[in-house]
């Protein structure tokens, strides 16, 4: 039962209703304060924090209900008749951001410590993590709002003179905007008529879908449509964002009737809300075939299980082997090389598969203009790359689809990938909607690429002063001599 509430914000009066389990998070992001980021949903990152009576909380797990009667301040209360408050003018002095997606939370924060020393505040800011600065500049910008913790005696000024530029601090071109929470992400536009995308994902890291039944799920109120593999085109394709001719197998599909890892896409549904869209996923029923799996690349090889054995991948170097590439480079004569090495050192290393953890999710918002023109808003950092996909993949001209990327929370490479656009752009096809679709934290980490974990083995040579004089760097089946 929805119940209603009085509050400020930046000291204007609201009155709305709310579900009793919303989030003052969502709440806020419902009223327009796109400011409030949301990124983990579970109060450790601190970029949803706000002030409930000039106290900084959690938004995002702080309940929307306990604001009655009280006053919230965001970001954009800080400044006054268009001046910057101190701590935002230092971070814009500072550049104590990049990416900007943790500043309007970290700006937050910082307002309310004690003068403290550089130690002290990185464990008072231990509430608010930054993927990007290395929390250094962030330090230096909070103790430039306070003259008498000045230490950083390196520090240049910022100047508009842009003939003068070497040995000089110049200032970000949407610094302001970072730092008074205006910066536009992705998720911070709200076309009319909003449809929200959820996938069920599989369980289980190798099976055949023998049977999916979907009639409780499309039966559900507010849900729009529900899709599987029956429904899509089989195309298979790259996801990598790299330029034609692709190196890469073409070893994906929009849904498949395989899955080949824990989190692989199963089936979409479509719904006028993001809660109703997990409730209807929750009610597909799914028969699996369960397939024996692997998890170790080097036994992979062996070729005892094959993953990708539909007959679209002939293409893959080596698909009886799981190969997916081979690489060989080499240069002068490593023999000789070795044999005039005082030292010859080899070993193996093992290296863990890394996730990037930019704090903004992988999010996709689509729709269609009124020449029907597919447009696709995407935290993305391959915008071409991806306008060319989908026009493979939809056969629809290039000049009938356009890719926005919006500002970008962070990548690292990760939003190389096309992970959210070609199923979210293939719901706004079906249902001619706007369509959202924004990863959650938990989808970050299991339905993403990684960098992938390795096994390399270094073979280096070297004299007695230090000169390299040899090295063979081995991943399976892929050799670099130098």
């Amino acid at each position: 039962m929805q119940q209603s509430l009085t509050f400020q914000i930046n000291n204007q009066k609201f009155t709305v209703t709310c579900h009793p389990g919303t989030s003052l998070l969502t709440l806020l992001r419902q009223l327009g304060l796109f400011s409030v980021h949301r990124v983990c949903d579970s109060g450790d990152c601190g970029a949803c924090t706000v002030w409930v009576n000039d106290t900084p909380i959690h938004s995002c797990i702080y309940p929307a209900m306990r604001i009655a009667n009280q006053s919230v301040t965001t970001i954009e209360g800080l400044s006054a008749n268009g001046k910057l408050a101190p701590i935002q003018q230092a971070f814009l002095q500072g550049q104590g951001f990049q990416c900007g997606f943790c500043t309007p939370g970290m700006i937050m924060s910082a307002a309310k410590l004690p003068v403290a020393s550089s130690e002290e505040l990185r464990l008072m800011l231990k509430g608010n993590l930054c993927r990007c600065t290395g929390y250094q500049a962030i330090i230096e910008s909070i103790n430039q709002s306070r003259p008498q913790m000045h230490t950083d005696t390196h520090r240049c000024d910022i100047v508009a003179d842009s003939s003068v530029t070497i040995g000089k601090n110049i200032p970000k071109q949407d610094g302001t905007a970072i730092v008074t929470g205006k910066a536009s992400y992705t998720a911070d536009f709200v076309p009319p008529g909003l449809l929200h995308l959820k996938v069920l994902r599989s369980p289980h890291p190798h099976a055949y879908i023998r049977k999916i039944n979907t009639a409780a799920a499309k039966a559900l109120s507010s849900v729009v449509a529900v899709f599987t593999h029956a429904d899509v085109p089989r195309i298979p394709y790259t996801t990598a964002g790299h330029a034609e001719p692709v190196p890469d197998p073409l070893d994906h599909y929009l849904l498949d009737h395989k899955v080949r890892f824990v989190g692989d896409r199963v089936a979409v549904v479509v719904a006028e809300s993001v809660a109703i869209a997990e409730q209807a996923c929750d009610l597909i029923e799914v028969d699996y075939e369960i397939l024996p799996h692997l998890i170790d690349p080097i036994s992979a090889m062996n070729g005892d299980i094959v993953i990708h054995d539909e007959p679209e991948s002939s293409q893959i170097p080596d698909r009886d082997r799981n190969i997916a590439g081979q690489i060989f480079l080499e240069s002068g004569d490593v023999e000789q090389g070795f044999a005039e090495a005082d030292l010859i050192l080899e070993n193996t290393y093992n290296l863990p598969a890394v996730q990037h953890v930019h704090l903004e999710p992988h999010t996709t918002i689509t729709w269609l203009e009124t020449d029907g023109t597919l447009v696709v808003r995407s935290s993305t950092q391959v915008p071409f790359h991806c306008q060319r996909l989908l026009s493979q993949i939809f056969n629809l001209p290039l000049d009938k689809i356009r890719v926005y990327k919006a500002q970008i929370g962070g990548g690292f490479g990760n939003k190389q990938e096309i992970l959210s656009e070609d199923i979210c752009a293939f719901a706004t096809l079906l249902t001619g909607k706007p369509v959202q679709w924004e990863f959650t934290r938990k989808e970050e980490f299991t339905a993403t690429n990684s960098r992938h974990a390795m096994t390399i083995r270094i073979k280096s040579g070297v004299k007695k002063d230090g000169t390299f004089v040899a090295k063979v760097v081995v991943y399976p089946k892929s050799t670099l001599r130098v």
